[in-house]
């Protein structure tokens, strides 16, 4: 069945969409100008680092064949927001599977109307890879809870280890919720 991922790549096109058409046109204040260089030089940034988000920074500037640096940056980052809220609606889609798409994919989308999580969206920053990341924790913790397939706890214990790369402080959150699953 196709369905569930045409509705969850539809999700990824509407919100990629308002990202990108969205995003800043190259650097901006705060740390936007530092994630960007990082990423082209594969360096690392102020503590803890955020190595994940420059290699992954690195590949979008490499990748995107438009724009300055700054810009292939936040493309980035509204890439990985995108990617978040469609894998936000997959979860919900699985968490409560009698919910219409329509009622999931409003809700996927809400975060689009939140300004601090726009804001991160359009410009170099840590935390669209982080809610992406954070989004992926949350399927497989409920796939552990779940009991679905043993290799998920591996999968689980792996994604800590990038969330935990990618900013220490917010890859955290997640240890009792998978401790609990």
């Amino acid at each position: 069945n196709k369905q569930p991922f045409i509705e969850a790549a539809t999700i990824f096109a509407v919100a990629a969409g308002y990202l990108v058409w969205s995003s800043a046109p190259g650097v901006l204040w705060h740390d936007t100008g530092e994630f960007g260089a990082v990423g082209w030089r594969l360096s690392l940034s102020h503590p803890p680092g955020h190595p994940i988000h420059a290699l992954l920074t690195h590949s979008g500037q490499r990748l995107f064949p438009f724009g300055d640096l700054g810009l292939r940056a936040n493309l980035v980052s509204a890439t990985t927001v995108a990617l978040a809220l469609a894998g936000l609606f997959g979860l919900m889609r699985r968490w409560i599977p009698t919910v219409k798409p329509i009622v999931a994919g409003t809700l996927a989308l809400l975060p689009l109307g939140i300004p601090a999580i726009v804001e991160q969206a359009v410009r170099s920053e840590v935390y669209g890879l982080q809610l992406l990341l954070s989004v992926g924790l949350a399927h497989l913790c409920l796939a552990v809870a779940r009991g679905e397939d043993q290799r998920h706890l591996v999968l689980l214990s792996g994604l800590f280890g990038l969330a935990g790369a990618n900013h220490s402080y917010l890859g955290l959150f997640w240890i009792p919720l998978a401790v609990v699953a």
